[in-house]
């Protein structure tokens, strides 16, 4: 018997029409982890210098201002020169001994034509300085054809990283119109300190930066004050720690 063409063709497009719904459906079904799946990226910038070098050198010139007697400027028109202050963050170093100056009662002028005495700063130190001890294997760089170098990952027993900040700083005051020599202070350093530690999988640090400490909001620490009476009107001061 011979089939009947009309139905030979008819049973052949219907297998092409069930084999394409089958590649549709297998086609949807690796289409839906794609669309579950999604990228973010989120840009984050660095500044040149991280907040903890800044903070440290920060904290250093405070210490380094505290204790200093500047009562015998009290009711003096000054004028600071900082031309022989160098440094980084000399801004804040300068600022903050501007402040200090002020807080004891001294008079600043903005040119030194108006002042009774020249005071000048200069700075021996504002920088830190950082080593390291491990115990364990160092990063080891590896040369390899058609890379480059790579590194291998350290693997660390017991490591520790010291950083110090250090500032130091000195005055000298002289008669704007004779040039006479009336005192000096200094030079006075301070210090500042943020040390990590590893061991194995423990890591912990320790800081007298009250902005790096862990669990505890910053702390300001107030000098005594002292009122100064000037040109009849009050002023607040500092009273030289004993």
């Amino acid at each position: 018997m011979f089939a009947n063409p009309s139905t030979r063709g008819r049973a052949h497009h219907s297998s092409g029409c069930a084999g394409g719904t089958a590649a549709a459906r297998w086609a949807a079904w690796c289409a839906v982890p794609l669309l579950l799946c999604g990228c973010y990226t989120a840009r984050i910038s660095e500044t040149p210098r991280t907040a903890t070098e800044e903070l440290l050198i920060s904290q250093a010139a405070e210490q380094a201002m505290k204790g200093i007697d500047l009562t015998w400027l009290r009711g003096k028109r000054i004028f600071i020169e900082d031309k022989y202050f160098e440094g980084y963050d000399k801004g804040f170093a300068v600022g903050l001994i501007r402040e200090r100056l002020s807080r004891y009662g001294a008079l600043i002028t903005t040119t030194n034509d108006k002042a009774d005495v020249i005071v000048e700063i200069r700075s021996g130190s504002l920088a830190m300085n950082t080593s390291q001890f491990l115990i364990g294997v160092p990063t080891i760089p590896i040369p390899l054809p058609f890379v480059g170098m790579v590194e291998t990952p350290e693997v660390a027993i017991y490591k520790n990283e010291k950083t110090v900040g250090v500032a130091k700083f000195a005055l000298f005051a002289y008669a704007r119109q004779s040039g006479g020599f009336i005192n000096a202070i200094g030079p006075d350093s301070g210090k500042s300190y943020f040390n990590q530690y590893k061991l194995i999988f423990f890591n912990w640090q320790r800081t007298d930066i009250p902005e790096l400490q862990k669990g505890a909001p910053p702390q300001i620490q107030p000098d005594n004050i002292a009122p100064v009476i000037y040109g009849g009107g009050t002023s607040p001061g500092l009273t030289a720690k004993k």
